[in-house]
């Protein structure tokens, strides 16, 4: 039996693995479900996707909405973090989100993410031996299909082990 890191892993050279990535994704995340937010690329370090402009992603004036462009900035950047950590062992959760809106795209969108993943490992790593979370700020630009640039977020996401995390149940 496949798990999600082994679809992930074959997700960067497999076209078949990053359909499948994509399938589950969904299924998975299923808030982000109607949005149709897809990974065009996966490597560790870096990853491409797209968001067409449906009828659940528009505003009122026909336009790619704003809470739309947030939350592929979300996922874009939280999906690589997760997938070069173990989430068995991390847990990820955002603590920001700012996000610039530049122009009004009247199109699909795309964006590319990319990571210095050796860096945040051993960041998360050095955090973990002081008890700290480590806080990570991400930086991502969107585009319209005409390379328009469409809006600039900044994530802050939040990374700390899961025996750190205190639970009220």
């Amino acid at each position: 039996m496949l798990n999600l890191n082994t679809i992930v892993k074959k997700a960067y050279t497999s076209p078949f693995y990053l359909w499948l990535l994509n399938q589950l994704s969904s299924y998975m995340i299923p808030f982000n479900r109607p949005h149709h937010i897809q990974i065009t690329n996966l490597s560790p370090e870096k990853i491409a996707v797209k968001c067409p402009l449906i009828k659940k992603n528009k505003n009122h004036l026909n336009g790619m909405h704003a809470c739309a462009l947030a939350t592929i900035s979300e996922y874009t950047t939280g999906f690589l973090l997760i997938s070069n950590l173990d989430p068995t062992k991390y847990r990820l959760i955002l603590k920001s989100l700012n996000m610039q809106y530049l122009y009004q795209a009247k199109s699909a969108v795309h964006g590319l993410y990319e990571i210095d993943k050796n860096k945040i490992i051993e960041q998360v790593e050095q955090d973990v031996k002081v008890d700290v979370p480590t806080l990570l700020t991400c930086m991502i630009t969107l585009f319209d299909k005409d390379n328009n640039k469409v809006s600039e977020g900044e994530i802050l996401w939040q990374i700390k082990p899961w025996k750190s995390v205190k639970s009220k149940v």
